[in-house]
């Protein structure tokens, strides 16, 4: 018995050895790693677990075949974008070279800077690409700021604008507003915008077109068949409300109305070198003012005191009674420099500019617009 006993002692002694000698050449690391393994193995086939591990499976799933989808769409996206780009910077182009504009724009392509789809391009000028740059573009640097003049810049924002109208479906039901289109331009371009109105006021449902510059007007006026075409204007009425209407900007435009009000307008702005010119023009806006919203109230051989007597006399019934004060006191004070209420004398009265200003303001504030 001993003897046998003996025999399994040295054969377990020689199994321990063997393990031992085994274990010297083991990495403790990875035989943890893959006790780990067959733990989440064992775990994964838990009944609780088993489910949410399907599910997880079915996710991932769906998980790769949005990301395919979306991968496809943006692939599309970028495709229409790119072909939408390149479409509307021909047409931009195409309009720029009709205003003679002498640049164009170049590179335009889409972005997502910021995670808001956009696009960017530069200006071509002399063959030469600029960018746009922004608030932080260096002063010496050139760029759309620096490298476009006024009118430039007002003839691209009309092109973009053209352009989108150029690109829209629906544009024979569209109603188009176009709020002084023509600013800082040179007459070529004036004249093309003129052309363009036309154009688009055919292709268009109804296009309405406000400006101040009644010599613009007439120009699109001019081109315009008599049946499709109708003028209003907004005339400042008293308690400084605003009325709408009757224009005749043929005949506004025939005579210096508009040439004495732009003078008042800019002295308001920019002063003059010779104020007895300014308050000269005074009394003839207000009788063309007078003349043009009250037609035949007020005769061609009446002049302005002739005018604010019907006014008085009407007993308050006369629109413009509401301005009577005003009236009497801008009229007391020009007539003091015009040959015909002051003889001898209209030369050598003292002009004081800031004095003048204030009268040409009272008086802009009630002729209103042109």
């Amino acid at each position: 018995i001993l003897k046998a006993y003996d025999t399994q002692i040295v054969a377990a002694n020689e199994a321990i050895s063997a393990q031992k000698e085994k274990a010297k050449s083991a990495n403790p690391a990875a035989v943890e790693k893959e006790i780990a393994g067959l733990r989440l193995i064992k775990l994964r086939h838990d009944p609780k677990v088993k489910p949410l591990f399907t599910e997880y499976q079915t996710l991932n799933a769906d998980k790769k075949k949005l990301d395919e989808s979306k991968s496809k769409a943006k692939d599309k996206l970028d495709g229409h974008a790119d072909k939408t780009i390149s479409a509307y910077e021909k047409t931009i182009n195409k309009l720029l070279d009709g205003f003679g504009a002498g640049f164009s724009i170049t590179n335009s392509k889409k972005t997502y800077v910021g995670g808001t789809p956009s696009s960017v391009y530069q200006i071509l000028i002399n063959k030469h690409a600029v960018d746009l740059g922004d608030g932080s573009t260096p002063s010496g640097q050139p760029c759309f700021r620096t490298t476009l003049s006024a009118g430039d810049k007002s003839t691209l924002a009309l092109a973009f604008f053209l352009a989108q109208l150029d690109h829209d479906p629906n544009k024979a039901n569209r109603v188009v507003v176009f709020d002084d289109p023509f600013n800082s331009q040179d007459r070529s371009r004036r004249e093309r915008t003129a052309e363009l109105l036309k154009k688009y006021g055919r292709e268009c449902a109804q296009l309405l077109l406000f400006s101040h510059d009644p010599h613009f007007l007439n120009l699109v006026h001019s081109k315009l068949p008599r049946a499709e075409r109708h003028c209003l204007q907004l005339s400042r009425a008293p308690d400084n409300a605003t009325t709408i209407e009757e224009w005749d900007v043929e005949k506004e435009t025939q005579d210096g109305y508009f040439k004495d009000h732009a003078a008042l307008s800019s002295y308001r702005l920019n002063g003059a070198k010779e104020l007895i010119d300014i308050v000269r023009k005074i009394r003839p806006v207000l009788e063309g003012y007078h003349r043009y919203r009250f037609p035949h109230q007020f005769p061609d051989n009446e002049w302005l005191g002739d005018m604010i007597k019907r006014v008085r006399d009407s007993n308050g019934a006369h629109p413009m009674h509401p301005a009577l004060e005003e009236l009497e006191s801008i009229n007391d004070f020009s007539k003091k420099y015009h040959h015909d209420t002051n003889p001898g004398k209209a030369d050598n009265e003292p002009i004081n500019d800031g004095e003048l200003q204030g009268y040409v303001q009272r008086t802009l504030l009630i002729v209103g617009g042109y």
